[in-house]
């Protein structure tokens, strides 16, 4: 609930957002478009990490 408010937010206000559903997902969209700028992520969230190792999974492959 609280992804489609901060998602339907940053629309309304012009950005364009891409959700993912969990670590997984978020990894495998991160792989394919190259142009996402930023990544807003819980602690707690479905798939093989966690937040943190989201966070960490990102910074070694897109350390930009």
């Amino acid at each position: 609930m609280v992804r489609a408010l901060v998602a339907d937010y940053l629309r309304d206000c012009g950005h364009e957002i891409v959700e993912a559903g969990g670590a997984d997902e978020a990894i495998r969209i991160l792989q394919a478009d190259r142009r996402i700028g930023i990544v807003f992520s819980e602690v707690n969230m479905p798939g093989s990490m966690d937040g943190f190792g989201l966070a960490r999974r990102i910074r070694a492959s897109l350390p930009s």
